[in-house]
């Protein structure tokens, strides 16, 4: 609830929320559970009794792709997209050459990126696609880096368009994403106003997402189902 309250009844990011899945608890902590086993769900109850008292509140549950559709049906408003994320990233040659050296890799991916992506937006059913959070940088992803250091603009731009114009549901802009920020990543637990003024700014980064983001307020772009 206090959290509510620090963000004006606004919304509330909920870090690795399947972690307090009923099953999860259960499967995972069983020297606890198996006398006193969690029998019944913790987040339909919690969100119910936050929204009676802030109706506009929001729930953004940060978990795996697997668990999404289970979120959802527990009362989370929108839930993470890292499968999609991970799809956009460039790949780490580091990486690839440590899974080459494990023999992790064993052949080239058959499909290109763009057919992997259209087959991961298209697998999704259209209720679950309406309710996922599209981004390409998170608090803790890319880690310890700003996307403009794995992504040129170009690059950035195409994958911000694959988000914002391609995929359903909610678009997340981090903390000086849209002016091209790469130095300062404010943290999670940082409750204070992030200042961004020492970092420059890429005016042609910040008008393409000021433009882009104009241009996919459109309910045909947020609710559309994804077809091939």
């Amino acid at each position: 609830m206090r959290l509510v309250e620090l963000t004006n009844g606004g919304g509330v990011r909920v870090d690795v929320a399947h972690t307090i899945r009923r099953a999860h608890v259960n499967d995972n902590w069983p020297s606890h559970t198996v006398r006193n086993p969690m029998r019944e769900e913790f987040w339909p109850g919690a969100i119910a009794q936050i929204k009676a008292q802030y109706p506009g509140a929001l729930f953004i549950a940060e978990t795996v792709n697997e668990e999404t559709e289970a979120l959802q049906g527990l009362g989370m408003d929108l839930t993470y997209d890292f499968d999609l994320h991970e799809l956009l990233m460039p790949e780490d040659p580091m990486q690839r050459r440590l899974a080459e050296e494990l023999g992790l890799v064993r052949e080239a991916p058959r499909e290109s990126q763009a057919a992997r992506i259209m087959a991961h937006l298209t697998g999704m059913s259209p209720d679950t696609s309406r309710r996922a959070l599209r981004f390409l940088e998170n608090h803790d992803v890319p880690p310890h880096s700003r996307i403009v250091s794995l992504m040129g603009r170009q690059q950035q731009q195409a994958a911000a368009v694959v988000i914002a114009a391609m995929a359903p549901g909610a678009v997340m802009l981090y903390h000086g994403q849209d002016i091209g920020a790469s130095t300062s990543k404010p943290t999670a637990i940082i409750l204070a106003p992030h200042d961004p003024s020492s970092e420059a700014v890429d005016p042609a980064l910040q008008t393409f997402y000021r433009t882009l983001l104009v241009k996919t307020k459109q309910p045909l772009f947020r609710f559309a189902d994804v077809r091939r």
